[in-house]
């Protein structure tokens, strides 16, 4: 009798556990739903079958830390999504952060127009822009923007690179 009873006490338990935890995950979910931006978050977690994403993959060019002199800017950007994106158009800003270190003077301007990223799903391009001139020791922003209007998406279509110019010798 008493082993019965113990055992419909441990069933009664598990039970009221399971209820317990079913009901947390309700209020969760029910509070989620009134939270805008954790919806937003739940909602990315979920891919949907076919989507537009292109983006900045990667800065080969310049390096974080140069000398003064002439470097080439090399990006390569890569689509993301499931279709095939045409006649996109990559921006390039430098500004230099020595005459004026709180705005900034923009140094250096190109594009790139009529990008076509034919290759769903990983596809990869490498953009090579004018070469700029870094003439003096100091800081300087490489920015970078691959807008597509219709991106799902559009978290990683911008790259910002700091980067240090230095020609001086350490010393001790």
């Amino acid at each position: 009798m008493k082993k019965t009873v113990l055992v419909i006490g441990i069933i009664f338990l598990l039970i009221g556990a399971s209820v317990v935890s079913s009901m947390n995950i309700v209020e969760t979910i029910q509070s989620n739903e009134n939270n805008t931006k954790d919806n937003d978050i739940f909602n990315k977690s979920i891919m949907p079958d076919s989507f537009h994403d292109v983006g900045i993959k990667n800065i080969t060019s310049p390096k974080v830390y140069i000398q003064p002199g002439t470097q080439s800017i090399d990006v390569i950007v890569e689509n993301n999504g499931t279709f095939p994106e045409y006649g996109l158009t990559c921006y390039v800003e430098i500004w230099e952060y020595i005459t004026d270190p709180i705005n900034g003077s923009l140094v250096y301007e190109d594009n790139i127009t009529d990008i076509d990223l034919e290759e769903p799903v990983g596809g990869t391009k490498m953009l090579n822009f004018k070469d700029c001139t870094f003439a003096y020791e100091g800081i300087y922003c490489l920015y970078i923007d691959l807008p597509l209007e219709i991106d799902d998406f559009p978290e990683n279509n911008h790259k910002e690179l700091v980067i240090g110019v230095d020609d001086t010798k350490p010393y001790s």
